[in-house]
């Protein structure tokens, strides 16, 4: 009986044995995912925060670029203005030497 015993016994701490093993290899395993996951973590963290520093920086840069932009748009009105007033001057200029040629 004390044989019988002892054999469950040794049976029984082997296998204590393997669960804590068992055990120590999931925990293991679970702490390099963790880690993993936290390294993830803050790396999207940093690209959020540099994305957000970018949109700042664009944020202060988007009225200077507008004013340019309504300052090129007003340039290039002119400038074709100036451009109609000079074509029709030429053909004014073109009809007169044709009225001119035929008198």
């Amino acid at each position: 009986m004390i044989a019988r015993f002892m054999s469950s016994y040794k049976l029984g701490v082997t296998q204590m044995l393997h669960d804590i093993e068992d055990h120590s290899l999931k925990s293991f395993v679970a702490s390099r995912c963790a880690s993993r996951q936290l390294r993830v973590d803050a790396k999207r963290s940093a690209r959020l925060a540099r994305a957000e520093e970018r949109v700042v920086s664009l944020e202060k840069e988007k009225p200077v670029l507008e004013e340019a932009l309504t300052s090129a748009c007003v340039e290039a009105k002119k400038n074709f203005e100036a451009l109609e007033a000079a074509l029709q001057e030429a053909r004014k200029i073109e009809e007169a030497e044709v009225k001119a040629e035929e008198a």
